[in-house]
């Protein structure tokens, strides 16, 4: 079980947001309910509320200027919306009384002038998965409970915004959410002075998850109780009047992250503390899942002064899938967790979870300009970036974008800097409605120094919006994500500071690795490979076969190794040259290798002749099996190119001396020195095994 490390806590707050002509998402249709929130950091002009308060329908990523929440642009307004069991138990609010409601505003068509108007809220619990109230607004309101009755004021001017109506007035009674029950919302919102321009304003924070999921319509003279079936439901929030100790609003974490190049990793937690206890206890686990083995499995503490909680995670060294599982302890909703799909790859980067659906498609509207994630090179290789994958969801009728694909090195301050990488120009595809992933090859390796942090992004050439693909993370990871207006704008923003609460889908990835399996005699038992590092060197294929690279890494269990050569060269011919601590140096076939593509490998175990000169030993547990049997001969203790009674020396006075733990003469890995090392060296001795080379 590996250990995971706190490395620190910050307080963080967000900034002002986009204009309209700035940078936009255009939001796809959804094949599946897309949970997140939307950002609560900006301008607020939220009310006085006791309690918590929680967005029980989040954003999806679509913003809105249909009148699905309360508009000082629009005269009467009425609306009816379903927000579904799974909908409720995701937001954590339990089974509580409602003391709030309210929504939120992305305000990119902003008020000119700020309205005021009268509001009144209806709710009924259901167990309705899909929208059932009709179209009459006087039908839909039967038997719900009418929880607000009074007023709300909307501001001008853009920013993102939320407000928040406290339960009460004429006529209301409580109301209570039952646990596992969704929850219908009827409003109807009549502004009282001069109307705002443009219609349509302020734009609402909304929800496109669920199709024909709310009814609605809206008038300039009466309310009409005739409503419109539509999919796009507003953001929605309520008053808790009885808190969990502690919620966790957002995890993060990279979707794809290469080793060793992307370690340490960290897991980013953000939560909300509502009450006066000094400490919160946390769960965070990473479960395997090809074997459901944990990764790490650790409860640790952290003070209730922090809403953000930054993890070092441990550090993996071969590929693998696990799922990191964050839960608050304790909470008043049974089991509630937030989970992010990490993936370890030998080659490649990305923010975004590999779970989840894209939620839309990012880009500049009625302006031209760049956008770009942040990754860290921690290690002390060149990363060369050969591969940049991306992708874009439009529907059938967008599509045919123009943009480039730029590389950035960071500046002193942690913002793009210099330019080292610009595509030629690229269009994107027809729109089929759905996320559509592409890869573009660079011509020449793009290398990134050690310790660097780079960008890796888009260059939107018109003022179309290019809908590049992008997940919603609320709060977004931080220094992460940032964009510049216009082609040659130097000016550096980050999404967080304006409220852009987009995780990019894009990342780099190199072709100057090699997969390798190989089984080590003494460390195999014909069904596992003890772990082990495996040295490997890239040798010229021509005398005098020179040494052009050299990668250590760690063997699995399987047999696999994965090594990258940053200065391979496509076009060279190579030996593959093996060395290991207490076996036998070997070298690949007679035959030249390349490392010419994005998934190089070269397998030992499947036939002698994959060794230089057959010199390999079968292993007899796998001598029946299919796939490969052959190993690389253990014994060579000292490391001087044989196998002979000089290595059985240095087996034998340890073995005498019961010397124990990771020492050469531990020629079966299981950390003792024993007669059954010393047989393996002897064996092997007996048949003058020796190195064979060019």
């Amino acid at each position: 079980m590996k250990a995971i490390t706190v490395i620190f806590a910050v307080l963080f707050f967000g900034g002002a947001v986009f204009s309209q002509v700035k940078l936009q998402s255009r939001d796809q249709q959804h094949l599946h309910p897309v949970s997140g929130h939307l950002t609560e950091n900006g301008r607020s002009v939220m009310r006085s509320i006791s309690g918590s308060v929680k967005s029980v329908l989040p954003n999806s990523g679509a913003n809105v200027t249909a009148p699905c929440a309360p508009q000082g642009s629009r005269r009467f307004i009425r609306a009816c919306y379903l927000i579904t069991p799974e909908e409720m138990k995701n937001s954590q609010f339990g089974s509580n009384p409602v003391t709030s409601a309210g929504w939120t505003w992305i305000a990119l068509d902003f008020q000119n002038i700020a309205s005021t108007g009268l509001l009144r809220v209806y709710l009924q619990n259901t167990s309705d998965t899909a929208y059932s109230k009709g179209t009459s607004f006087a039908a839909a309101i039967s038997g719900m409970t009418k929880l607000i009755d009074g007023s709300l004021s909307l501001p001008a001017g853009e920013g993102t915004y939320s407000i928040d109506v406290p339960a009460g007035g004429p006529g209301t009674f409580p109301f209570t959410a039952i646990a596992d029950s969704g929850i219908y919302v009827a409003f109807e919102y009549e502004t009282t002075g001069p109307l705002a321009l443009p219609v349509g304003s302020p734009t609402v924070s909304g929800n496109d998850s669920l199709a024909s999921s709310i009814a609605f319509n809206t008038g300039s003279i009466a309310h009409s109780d005739t409503l419109t079936i539509s999919g796009s439901r507003p953001e929605t929030r309520f008053g808790d009047a009885s808190p969990d100790v502690v919620e966790i609003l957002s995890i993060h974490t990279m979707g794809k992250l290469p080793f060793p190049f992307g370690f340490p990793d960290t897991l980013g937690i953000r939560v909300v503390n509502n009450t006066p206890h000094v400490i919160n206890d946390f769960r965070v686990s990473s479960i395997n899942t090809e074997n459901s083995s944990f990764v790490f499995d650790t409860v640790f503490s952290a003070s209730t002064a922090f809403t953000s909680v930054d993890l070092r995670l441990p550090t993996l060294w071969e590929p693998q899938e696990d799922i990191v599982i964050v839960k608050a302890l304790p909470g008043d909703v049974t089991d509630f967790q937030r989970q992010y799909c990490h993936t370890i790859t030998p080659d490649a980067y990305n923010h975004a979870d590999p779970c989840l659906p894209e939620d839309g498609g990012l880009g500049f509207t009625g302006i031209n300009g760049k956008f770009v994630a942040a990754f860290h090179n921690y290690s002390t290789q060149i990363y060369p970036i050969d591969v940049i994958d991306h992708c874009f969801v439009n529907d059938s009728s967008a599509g045919l974008q123009q943009y480039r694909l730029q590389i950035y090195l960071s500046n002193p301050l942690g913002k793009p800097g210099a330019l080292i990488y610009n595509s030629p120009v690229l269009v994107s595809p027809p729109g089929n409605n759905f996320s559509q992933n592409l890869s573009h090859f660079l011509p020449n390796s793009v290398f990134i120094p050690p310790g660097a942090k780079f960008f890796v992004g888009y260059l939107q050439l018109f003022a179309n919006n290019i809908n590049a693909c992008y997940q919603h993370e609320y709060p977004l990871r931080t220094e992460s994500f940032y964009y510049a207006l216009t082609d040659t704008g130097t000016v550096w923003n980050s999404f967080e500071s304006d409220s852009l609460n987009y995780r990019l889908d894009l990342g780099p990835r190199t072709c100057k690795n090699l997969k390798v399996k190989l089984y080590l005699e003494g460390f195999y038992d014909g069904s596992s490979m003890v772990r082990d590092n495996i040295i490997l060197e890239l040798r010229d294929f021509n005398p005098p076969y020179a040494v052009t690279g050299r990668d250590t890494s760690r063997i699995d269990s399987t047999g696999c190794v994965y090594f990258n050569f940053p200065a391979s060269n496509p076009a060279s011919n190579y030996y593959y040259a093996v060395r290991h601590r207490n076996h036998l140096e070997t070298w690949s076939h007679a035959s030249p290798e390349r490392i010419d593509s994005c998934n190089a490998e070269y397998n030992f175990t499947d036939s002698i002749t994959k060794a230089y000169g057959s010199n390999m030993k079968i292993v007899s547990a796998l001598a029946l099996r299919v796939g490969g049997g052959f190993c690389i001969f253990a014994g060579d203790v000292n490391q001087d190119g044989a196998i002979d009674a000089s290595d059985a020396s240095l087996v034998d006075n340890d073995a005498f001396n019961f010397v124990t733990g990771y020492v050469s003469s531990d020629v079966n890995g299981d950390e003792i020195t024993d007669a059954s090392d010393a047989l393996l060296v002897d064996n092997n001795a007996y048949n003058f095994v020796t190195v064979s080379i060019p």
